[in-house]
């Protein structure tokens, strides 16, 4: 037996379209697994998640990083037919844009204040049991920088200086142009032998 939902609304949103009893007896699939169709649907509102409420819907998602995968997966499309809105809706593609910088900029934020330490204040109030502030408390804590953090960012920021297996510089060769073309032409006949 299956349950078939039709999604409208951002509160539908994200739920299955057909939903199979699983082993479990629940109509619900685990977290995180949606059975979306693959093709879009013709209940899908297309104004609906290219404009206005659903368009905000989208946006959400994107700077909760989902990728575009997950996304199209909760509008209840196939991930073809979301790159296609992407270039035929202008807003839909700058709103997915804008809002997945957002996500990424945060991330970076965090890996960099990881990499390089950081401090935090923190206040701690104690409550007594008529529910009044009885003592306040500020802490500050210093975190210190993460190696492993930092050799990710060095190595994906700059990756000719901190790869794990440096290239190597290229030799002078004083190879003539012609040399050059008789070796490249031994290797092919000896290949083409094989």
């Amino acid at each position: 037996m299956l349950t078939i939902c039709v999604i409208k609304s951002p509160t539908e949103a994200g739920r299955a379209c057909v939903l199979p009893p699983y082993a479990d007896g629940e109509r619900n699939p685990p977290r995180g697994e949606y059975n979306m169709p693959r093709y879009n649907a013709p209940n899908i509102d297309i104004e609906y998640w290219t404009n206005g409420d659903g368009l905000e819907v989208v946006a959400a998602w994107a700077r909760q990083g989902l990728t575009n995968k997950d996304i199209s997966e909760r509008i209840g499309i196939s991930e073809p037919t979301f790159y296609k809105w992407k270039d035929k809706y202008i807003k839909f593609f700058e709103s997915l844009k804008y809002n997945s910088d957002i996500a990424d900029a945060a991330v970076e934020n965090a890996l960099y204040r990881k990499a390089t330490g950081y401090e935090l204040t923190e206040t701690r109030e104690s409550i007594n049991e008529d529910g009044n502030t009885t003592h306040t408390q500020t802490v500050k804590k210093e975190y210190a920088p993460d190696t492993l953090a930092a050799f990710f960012w060095l190595k994906n920021r700059q990756p000719e200086r901190w790869r794990d297996k440096p290239q190597p510089e290229p030799e002078n060769s004083s190879m003539s142009k012609e040399d050059f073309i008789e070796a490249v032409k031994g290797a092919a006949g000896a290949w083409s032998d094989e």
